[in-house]
């Protein structure tokens, strides 16, 4: 095809001498290139993504020498500037400068693993030995034997390790062969007789021997005797092309065996016994791109990759040639970034490609085989610029494609170019707009391209090449109130077409040709725009705006009727109580009748169930598994699988289990950004197309890797405190970090990190992680897409479990668990065996600090008891002395009580003699006023009589020597008389004195004397505590008790401010006088503290038994001193059957004003309560 293009160009060039025709033929040459180029591109580099890895990404040096990958699945990459470990995400670097591991120089040319995981690193000064188990420097004087010395540093090219796990190392003239023993050990080494004139490169198993390429030579080599190498020709085919010619590299290939030289590419059939040779050429098709060969692989699916100084190569094996890839400057991302590469590794299908100055390029296979539509200004048939955001087939199997500003795209079935629809002014019959928004094929096979700002266009695809577009605008077009357009749908049923403008919903009726604006209630009309319209098997129209969905019943709609029931579902619709509007971008009714939409920002919503008016809907957001959640469009393929376009890539929904596989750039789609509604499934094709910002892209369905990998976490380092831990320095990791099983740390690290990776290069990026330090959280932390590290900080100290788990590059959680146990080790006085320590002397302090108490209380018991002893005695001879004191003073007391008795006694005489003149006086006084002078003087004589007598009895009461003497006497009388003398000075106060009586009889038995003592005194208190114009009530009844007995009460109450409560428990003692009662002086009348208390000795006298004081309630808000008397009657006793006597002393009755406390006054209460049971016989 080539040959014949530049055939065709070869005659224009020499039939046409004018220079503008000699332009077009040069621009036609450089687009079969380019189309050639592309069409190369596709064949097999096309399915790959692209990414580079370069010094800005962590790369120790751009200039790369070999590329390893080790059992454990980390990548070695030898540079200029040592070698580099990578595990995806980042390198851990080891060169000349590395503190670790220090290797002899950064000029690194070869990496290779033995058997027992010891890295040998070939540089230009020898081998460097790293044990892979612990990540710890092998001293290579003491493993190699002396013999071996120079090889340890000699200048290495290459290390091979062949079938046997033997190694092969060729330095720069010699090629060495090293057996190991069981142990690790050299076992036997040999090397060549002569040494070579160049380093070996190339070294392989062929069959049963090894093949390596020694100079211009593909030879067999043999173990020989004296440590020495045998060779022989492989084949009398492989012998030398010339004096130059150098073998660089061999891949064995079944029965093939690739020969990478300086003269190009040559493959040899050791059983056909064959020989090809591959040149290079700059001009003709299927050759390789360069004759030097630096590499040649291949990949798990047998494809073989040719690396040369000027791009790479892959072999068609159907066809027997070479496809090239080359640095494209305009296609950066699907492209190398250099030509020279150096050296080559195939991971599986991946292709790690080592550059001169890019570093290292990766290809990585897309999971979708795409077919990409672009805009190219060199094709005319190409598809239009500008975004596409419409897609449909007609029956004849054509796809109509709209772009946004680059009108309406035809591609016939077979065909891969692309007829335009443009809007021309000068034609009425073209597309009125070149803004397409939509595209609908109807029933008849009509195409209607409805446009964003002109109307609807309508064409007639029954009519063959039809060009004739017929308009319907809102100027020309009865009942269109839009131009607008953003979605339409068709209805069968009521014969026409439903469009979704920016002025809200239109029909369009077919045989009327008229269109009619259907109108909600006032409230529901408010929605900006119409999104997305499907009617499903329901004869339901499903309508997403943009605040919410309406779901409308066809068969309540009537063109003639405005009336017709819809549902309005405004907000969110898992939360339909929320405030928070709905947007639908899409929606669709799969096979199963179940209704899918896709919101703006809330993901994807399943119809679940529906009650009438009710609906019910899942959720599904990035939670569970969206890439984003924004979705732009949903169809459905034929398996029943959806795919949804979202703002990050494709998404695959197998309804089935409900899980989702996602797509993005690295699978092979040209873009991560879909338009609205541009997405369309062909069941003629079996292809899903979307329209994307820069094209068209379109996929089988089918060839979609969904299966689940088991992706397995590895731990790739540790760092603490921040600064990363190289095994095994303190102790922390006793081997490699991937094999730990236990990671041991201090509580004085406070925080460390630990990082991890699927090692699943070229979509490490996509893979997502779960963590959690168990015993110490519950919960699993899930990372962000490209996040791989844990990080704690302050864990206490304890046995955790680290447990981390990964997602595949599609978003399917792995069930596979990656564990390591974390020892935090606490401060010595957080352990166990400190608390034990601890104990333990606590224990035996406690028992000598006991022993030495006991052994102190000893000795203090012994000087205490001294001193007991010696304070005794002197007690003793106190108490001695006090008896004599106390007897001394009793004596002297009853001394100055028997000289008061007598000094009273004597009192008496005078105070009779006194007495005897005023009756005298009162008997011959005639004169009322003398009269009245004689007789209160007569009072006060009898009063101080009385006083006297008192005095008397205060010694007989204190000598408890009183005798009643009970008789049966007027009471009432009594009270009178005691009450004549107090009304002289009452009066003179203005005091007013009450009595009241309420008795069944006025004679009552008691002892006159003593009750007249009681109560003069607190008569006589009453009066001294009332203030002037007060108030003195004495009451006197009969009271009868529920056993029929006749008791006597007697109350005298007064106005004063009574006793403050600390006074009340020592008002009857003897001699006390309350320092805080206000008193008001009475002529002739002193305190002498004795008076309450001959009234508490009287009636102790009476032989009282008990003395109570009780708070009275609330409502009387006073205080009571109770005194009793209880007397067991005798039987049968008359006159003097008194069974029991109760005397009340009521005190400080207070105001039942609220003041405070300094000025609250208090009145003074007194009462005297007499009970006395009389029999029948003597109330008679």
């Amino acid at each position: 095809m080539f040959w014949n293009y530049l055939t065709i160009i070869y005659i224009c060039w020499e039939t046409i001498t004018d220079m503008k025709t000699h332009i077009i033929a040069l621009l036609l040459l450089i687009g079969g290139v380019l189309n050639l180029f592309g069409e190369n591109l596709h064949n097999f580099f096309n399915r790959y993504n692209f990414s580079f890895i370069t010094e800005d990404t962590g790369l120790p040096h751009n200039f790369i020498n070999d590329i390893y990958k080790d059992t454990q699945g980390y990548i070695w990459v030898a540079t200029n500037n040592g070698i580099g470990r990578y595990n995806g995400y980042q390198f851990i670097h080891y060169n000349s400068q590395s503190h670790s591991i220090r290797l002899k120089n950064d000029y690194v040319h070869k990496v290779c693993e033995d058997k027992f995981q010891r890295l040998w690193i070939g540089s230009e000064e020898g081998i460097d030995l790293i044990d892979l188990k612990h990540y710890t420097q092998i001293d290579t004087d003491k493993e190699l034997p002396a013999e071996l010395k120079s090889l340890a540093s000699n200048y290495i090219a290459s290390i091979y390790r062949d079938k046997q796990d033997n190694l092969w190392i060729s330095t720069d003239k010699n090629l060495w062969y090293l057996e190991l023993g069981v142990n690790g050990q050299i076992k036997d080494y040999y090397k060549l007789k002569k040494d070579t004139e160049s380093p070996i490169h190339a070294v392989i198993d062929l069959q049963e021997y090894i093949c390596a390429g020694i100079d211009n030579h593909v030879c067999r080599i043999e173990k020989g005797s004296n440590h020495l190498l045998k060779t022989s020709m492989v084949s009398e085919l492989l012998k030398p092309f010339s004096e130059d010619w150098r073998i660089l590299c061999m891949e064995t290939d079944g029965e093939l065996l690739w020969i990478g030289t300086n003269r190009g590419l040559f493959k040899y059939n050791h059983t056909r016994q064959s020989l090809k040779r591959y040149r290079y050429s700059n001009h003709r098709p299927g050759m390789l791109s360069q004759a030097y060969i630096t590499g040649v692989k291949l990949t798990s699916k047998g494809d073989v990759i040719v690396s040369t100084l000027n791009g790479l190569n892959v072999y068609n094996r159907d066809t027997d040639t070479f496809t090239y890839i080359r640095q494209n400057n305009e296609m950066p991302d699907k492209s190398l970034n250099c030509n020279f590469i150096n050296c080559l590794l195939t991971d599986n299908e991946n292709i790690w490609v080592g550059t001169e100055i890019g570093g290292i390029n990766l290809l990585t296979p897309n999971c979708l085989q795409t077919y990409v539509w672009q805009y190219n200004y060199l094709r005319e048939t190409s598809l239009s610029p500008n975004p596409v955001n419409a897609i449909s087939e007609d029956k004849d199997g054509n796809l109509w494609v709209g772009t946004v500003e680059g009108g309406l795209n035809k591609k016939s079935k077979g065909s891969d170019e692309f007829i335009h629809y443009t809007f021309d002014q000068n034609n009425p019959t073209s597309i009125s707009n070149n803004s397409i928004r939509g595209i609908l094929i109807d029933s008849e096979n009509h195409l209607w391209a409805y446009t964003w700002g002109v109307g609807i266009n309508e064409l007639n695809l029954n009519i063959p090449h039809n060009q004739t577009f017929q308009r319907h605008i809102r100027e020309d077009s009865i009942g269109l109130e839009g131009d607008f357009l953003s979605s339409a749908c068709e209805d069968t049923m009521n014969n026409g077409l439903w469009f979704g403008t920016t002025r809200g919903l239109h029909f369009y009726h077919k045989k009327t040709k008229r269109f009619t604006r259907v109108l909600f209630d006032r409230s529901d009309n408010e929605f900006d725009a119409v999104g997305s319209i499907i009617i499903d098997r329901k004869k339901r129209l499903w309508m997403g705006t943009s605040e919410g969905v309406f779901i409308m019943d066809l068969h309540s709609f009537s063109i003639s009727s405005a009336q017709f029931s819809y549902t309005y579902l405004k907000h969110k619709l898992t939360e339909p109580t929320s405030l928070q509007l709905e947007k639908i971008n899409c929606i669709i009714e799969d096979h199963n009748g179940t209704i899918w939409l896709g919101a703006n920002g809330n993901g994807l919503y399943q119809l679940a169930e529906e009650n009438g008016t009710q609906f019910t809907f899942h959720n599904y957001t990035r939670k569970d598994g969206l890439p984003n959640n924004t979705i732009i469009g949903i169809v459905e393929d034929k398996t029943g699988h959806l795919w949804m376009s979202t703002n990050h890539g494709i998404a695959q929904l197998d309804t089935q289990t409900m899980t989702f596989t996602n797509y993005t750039k690295e699978d092979g789609l040209p873009n991560n950004q879909f338009y609205w509604n541009a997405s369309y499934y062909s069941p003629q094709n079996n292809l899903l197309y979307f329209g994307t910002i820069n094209g068209l892209v379109a996929f089988t369905p089918d060839i979609a890797k969904t299966k689940k990998q088991d992706a397995k976490v590895k731990l790739t380092s540790i760092s603490v405190a921040g600064t990363m831990v190289y095994p095994p320095a303190d102790g922390k990791t006793p081997c490699a970090v991937t094999n730990l099983h236990t990671i041991r740390l201090h509580e004085k690290d406070h925080g460390f990190s630990i990082e991890f990776s699927t090692l699943n290069y070229g979509n490490c990026n996509r893979v997502k992680y779960a963590y959690r330090l168990k015993n110490y959280e519950n919960e699993w932390t899930e990372t962000l897409p490209g996040e791989h590290t844990a990080r704690y900080n302050f864990v206490p100290s304890g046995k955790y479990v680290f447990q981390v788990r990964a997602t595949d590059e599609k978003g399917h959680w792995s069930d596979k668990i990656t564990e390591v146990k974390v020892t935090i080790t606490p401060y010595f006085y957080k352990s166990w065996w400190f608390y034990l320590l601890l104990a333990i002397l606590i224990t035996v302090g406690s028992y000598y600090f006991y022993q030495w108490k006991i052994s102190l209380y000893r000795q203090q018991k012994k000087q205490l008891e001294k001193e007991v002893a010696q304070r005794t005695h002197e007690l003793e001879l106190q108490n001695k002395q006090l008896e004599i004191m106390a007897r001394h003073v009793e004596e002297v007391t009853e001394e100055k009580i028997a000289f008061f008795t007598n000094i009273t006694h004597e009192f008496r005489t005078p105070v009779t003699l006194i007495n005897g003149p005023i009756q005298r006086a009162l008997d011959e006084s005639h004169e009322p006023e003398v009269k009245k002078q004689l007789q209160i003087a007569e009072r006060n004589s009898n009063y101080l009589l009385s006083l006297v007598n008192e005095l008397m009895d205060f010694r007989k009461l204190d000598a408890d020597k009183v005798v009643l003497n009970k008789t049966n006497e007027n009471f009432i009388r009594l009270i009178q008389n005691i009450l004549m003398p107090f009304e002289v000075f009452a009066h003179e106060r203005n005091i007013n004195i009450i009595t009241y009586f309420r008795l069944c009889t006025p004679f009552w038995i008691f002892d006159v004397e003593y009750m007249r003592k009681a109560i003069i005194n607190l008569i006589s208190n009453a009066v001294k505590f009332t203030p002037d114009y007060g108030k003195i009530s004495l009451y006197v009844a009969s009271l009868t008790d529920k056993d029929n007995h006749t008791w006597l009460f007697i109350d005298i109450k007064d106005t004063g401010n009574g006793i403050v409560p600390e006074d009340i428990e020592r008002i009857f003692e003897r001699f006390y006088q309350s320092k805080k009662s206000i008193k008001y002086p009475v002529y002739g009348q002193s305190s002498t503290g004795i008076g309450l208390f001959l009234c508490k000795k009287i009636i102790l006298c009476t032989e009282a038994t008990s003395m109570q004081e009780t708070i009275p309630s609330k409502e009387l808000s006073s205080e009571y001193y109770y005194l009793w008397k209880k007397v067991s009657p005798k039987p049968n006793q008359k006159k003097k059957n008194m069974s029991r006597m109760n005397i009340h002393f009521p005190f400080l009755p207070m105001e039942t004003r609220k003041r405070k406390p300094s000025s609250l006054l208090k009145i003074m209460q007194i009462c005297v309560l007499i009970f006395v049971p009389f029999s029948k016989t003597i109330i008679n």
